[in-house]
């Protein structure tokens, strides 16, 4: 039996500290139509950038998407890079604390993509210890930090050492840390220590087939004391280990894999906001889990929302095609870098009925790809009044993407979706014909990019509120 979407706590008023390598995740995309004459090798026609937050800055976006405030620290150097990776989190919610670094680049990671398989990934970084000076801003900028619990993502680059675990420690909250460095016992103190196979194994010293022997997890909670262990163990799911409990095991669903990068982002957001807010390990490792199938389905670092979250938990489904702005927006340019039209249009969609059809439909053959911004309840409530909607935005979600012409749901939270069209840039503008262009929501930003309104003629007495007048 599924469980209801009501397992999904709620973050809001939460706090927490992310302190780490920080990563800007670029992405050069094209297409390879040939070989290069020069060598052996494919020849890429480019035909646009991405850029994402990576490291440490992909967990803190995966926190600020599940609605918690964050607070995100590490090390920048002061170049254009460091620059770009700041506007990316300040974008996504994320109170930026990095300190600058002047001697050391900021991490880049650049994946070379052709039709969304990957062909090469080039590192720009710098590893080792900070310079005194850095070091001593860094721990200042961590001091007397206000949270309700702290995110430790090492990648080894540098910036976690014992003086951060130990300013870390100093504050008093719960520390999750997602470990690098083999010897884990430089991450004592915290409340748990997230490992995957081979990090467990290097720690251990034996082969990653032999890590969930039972003297080998006694070992893992020995180098942690007194904390305990989260084992990510891919396919296999997460593994429980903690001073005087039996071991747990929580197996993840089967989904197709596209890219695994960030997954361990995700899982550690999630699981330790789920404990924060009183969330038992089991709810905590389900939710993480769910979150971990949705971004792995994704090309790069990706986040995964509240609402998204307890979608994925809804046994009819309609998962797949909710997306956050944020990734929606990703999306467009990935279609429009492909030559394909984006189509949007938008609504409450309140009961749904021949009329919401029939607009859908017309506006699916307006272009390749549909994408459906939709009102949250409390917009509903607010444009509609008291009683309204009738039927939840999981229940709308889940109706709307069982429609053939919906390829993808965006949810919401203002009256008008003014700012999302904005973000999105779609191609085409879709509304009901009881508007004229003029009045359409966006259709300045449509037309300024070289796109167009279209408005479907509507169908007699078919609305929510004749429906429900009827009644």
């Amino acid at each position: 039996m599924s469980a209801s979407p009501e397992v999904v706590p709620d973050f809001g008023g939460r706090a927490v500290l992310v302190v780490g390598d920080l990563m800007l995740d670029r992405y050069e995309h094209g297409q390879t139509l040939r070989v290069s004459p020069e060598a052996p090798v494919p020849v890429l026609r480019w035909s646009g950038r991405t850029e994402l937050l990576g490291g440490a800055a992909n967990t803190a976006a995966n926190c600020a998407a599940l609605g918690l405030g964050v607070r995100l620290v590490g090390v920048v150097g002061d170049d254009p890079e460091g620059e770009r990776l700041a506007e990316l989190a300040r974008a996504a919610g994320i109170a930026f604390a990095a300190v600058r670094d002047p001697g050391r680049p900021t991490t880049l990671k650049t994946r070379v993509v052709a039709t969304r398989q990957q062909l090469l990934r080039i590192d720009r970084e710098r590893v080792g210890p900070l310079e005194a000076p850095v070091r001593q801003a860094l721990l200042e900028a961590l001091r007397g930090c206000e949270c309700d619990f702290v995110l430790v993502s090492d990648y080894g680059k540098g910036v976690v050492d014992r003086a951060v675990m130990e300013a870390v420690l100093a504050l008093g909250r719960p520390v999750l840390v997602d470990p690098k460095s083999p010897d884990l016992t430089l991450y004592r103190g915290a409340a748990v220590v997230k490992p995957n196979l081979a990090e467990a194994a290097r720690a251990l010293g034996c082969e990653p087939a032999e890590v969930e022997r039972p003297e080998h997890l006694a070992r893992l909670l020995e180098l942690v004391q007194p904390g305990a262990v989260l084992l990510t163990r891919g396919a296999g799911g997460l593994l429980w280990v903690a001073p005087g409990e039996a071991p747990q095991v929580f197996p993840t669903t089967a989904r197709e894999v596209f890219d695994v990068t960030g997954a361990g982002d995700t899982i550690a957001a999630v699981f330790a906001a789920v404990r924060a807010t009183g969330g038992s390990v089991a709810m905590a490792a389900r939710l993480a889990n769910a979150a971990a199938g949705r971004v792995i389905q994704r090309l790069g670092t990706a986040v995964v929302s509240r609402l998204e979250l307890a979608a994925a938990l809804r046994s009819f489904g309609g998962s797949e095609k909710l997306l956050a702005a944020a990734r929606a927006a990703e999306l467009c340019a990935e279609l429009r870098q492909a030559g394909k039209k984006v189509v949007f249009t938008n609504g409450c969609f309140d009961l749904l009925h021949a009329g919401h059809v029939h607009l859908l439909r017309a506006a699916r053959d307006q272009g390749d790809f549909l994408i459906v911004g939709l009102n949250s309840d409390a917009s509903v409530r607010r444009l509609k009044g008291a009683g309204r909607p009738v039927t939840g935005e999981l229940d709308r979600i889940a109706v709307l993407a069982g429609l053939q012409a919906v390829d993808a749901i965006v949810p919401f939270e203002e009256d008008t979706p003014a700012a999302l069209i904005a973000l999105l840039q779609p191609d085409v503008l879709v509304k009901g014909a009881d508007y004229t262009a003029e009045q359409v929501v966006g259709a300045e930003v449509v037309y300024a990019r070289g796109g167009r309104v279209h408005l479907v003629p509507l169908m007699d007495g078919r609305s929510t509120s004749a429906i429900l007048a009827r009644r």
